[in-house]
């Protein structure tokens, strides 16, 4: 889950624990507001981060435990920013590192692929369209305020990778259908 889980989770744990009461009361007293059961492996699951919260159940735990609903989404002592800030660098850093070889493995694949398509104009074809694809999206991310952030870029440019090999792998397994009839 988010980080926003987290710091909601430890506003109602927090909460929960000043007024002193149980997770199945306070599953109770949230289950009065919201209309629905809210059992007690819920509230666990909720205090821990394990799970989303619509606004509905954001306001119903704001009512149970008798606190305003902007105070449940304040980092508490348990939700130090600079370690949720960390946590978004060390992720970005994974994504940029699958990015890298995601790149490196389209560029080996589309290398053997064009010693491929020069005995083969079909697969030419093909391998231009993709390249063109390809950099489109380049042109496109570059020029794209909203994809400033270098995680987004690199998550997108990996799916952009990922489809362009699998149409290469699917015009290749059916150029080799062919070859076999």
């Amino acid at each position: 889950m988010s980080d926003i889980e987290k710091v909601i989770g430890a506003n109602i744990r927090e909460n929960r624990e000043r007024k002193e009461i149980t997770q199945s009361d306070l599953g109770d007293l949230v289950a009065e507001h919201l209309g629905r059961p809210w059992p007690r492996q819920a509230i666990s699951a909720a205090e821990k981060g394990g799970r989303s919260f619509t606004a509905a159940e954001v306001l119903a735990f704001a009512a149970a435990l008798d606190t305003k609903p902007g105070a449940l989404f304040e980092p508490t002592s348990e939700c130090d920013p600079l370690a949720l800030a960390l946590d978004h660098i060390e992720e970005a850093r994974k994504v940029r590192s699958r990015a890298r070889w995601a790149v490196n493995e389209y560029v080996s694949f589309v290398s053997k692929v064009a010693e491929e398509a020069r005995v083969n104009p079909v697969l030419g074809d093909a391998l231009l369209t993709l390249k063109a694809s390809w950099e489109e999206q380049l042109a496109q991310h570059k020029g794209d305020p909203e994809s400033d952030d270098s995680s987004t870029k690199s998550a997108s440019l990996v799916r952009v990778l990922e489809g362009n090999l699998e149409v290469l792998c699917d015009i290749v397994k059916d150029m080799e259908n062919e070859d076999q009839s």
